[in-house]
């Protein structure tokens, strides 16, 4: 069972919208990405990996 197949179920076992899913994913996949090993990591977890720096990029501005 992939990672997006596991927290899909978990999501649907504890009720939790699809919107709230995806923003616990990404919000997921930003804490993958401060520790080491990360890239093996995020991919993993099927997360975006240009999205994640683009995200971590843009908090790390202040900017936002």
């Amino acid at each position: 069972m992939n990672f997006l197949t596991a927290l899909l179920a978990y999501a649907i076992s504890h009720d939790i919208s699809r919107d709230e899913m995806q923003i616990r994913h990404i919000n997921y996949c930003q804490n993958l990405y401060f520790q080491p090993n990360s890239e093996q990591k995020l991919l993993d977890a099927s997360c975006d990996l240009a999205q994640t720096q683009y995200d971590i990029a843009y908090v790390k501005t202040g900017k936002y």
